[in-house]
């Protein structure tokens, strides 16, 4: 019975924690993923998307080309900030490129692997600047229907 109520306990308190501890939707806004799903050669795809809210706004665009049967190529670029209304401002701006191969199985299936490099950083009120890199990898077997 105790080492259910310490479970018991444990559960609780992680509940507590992750509810409490959430990413701040002023400071955190997840991107789109780039999904290319791409099938033969000289294929290009490009979304462009908005969003817009009480403190924060973004743009982002997102493309992907084909450059043979099984090479393709993607890039992500968005750009955003805050302005809660009472002269705190952040802006954050990012850029990535990959490359890849991939395979059309069948009808119905595309098997994808992509890996690359992206930059940016976030600038707020004070003058801090935070700049920063990163790799980019993407694996990915997809149902076409």
């Amino acid at each position: 019975m105790k080492k259910i109520s310490v479970m018991i306990l444990w559960s609780v308190a992680a509940s507590l924690c992750a509810l409490l501890s959430s990413c701040s939707s002023i400071f955190y806004a997840p991107n789109m993923q780039n999904v290319p799903l791409l099938q033969k050669k000289n294929e290009t795809r490009i979304n462009i998307a908005g969003s817009s809210g009480l403190q924060f706004g973004a743009f982002e665009m997102q493309g992907s080309h084909s450059f043979s049967d099984h090479i393709g190529g993607m890039f992500n670029f968005a750009s955003g900030g805050t302005n809660d209304g009472y002269g705190f401002i952040t802006h954050g701006t990012f850029a990535e490129a990959a490359a890849g191969y991939y395979h059309p199985m069948g009808k119905y299936f595309v098997a994808e692997a992509y890996g690359g490099l992206g930059f940016g950083g976030m600038k707020n009120e004070y003058g801090s600047i935070d700049n920063y890199s990163k790799a980019v990898t993407s694996d990915r077997l997809y149902n076409l229907t």
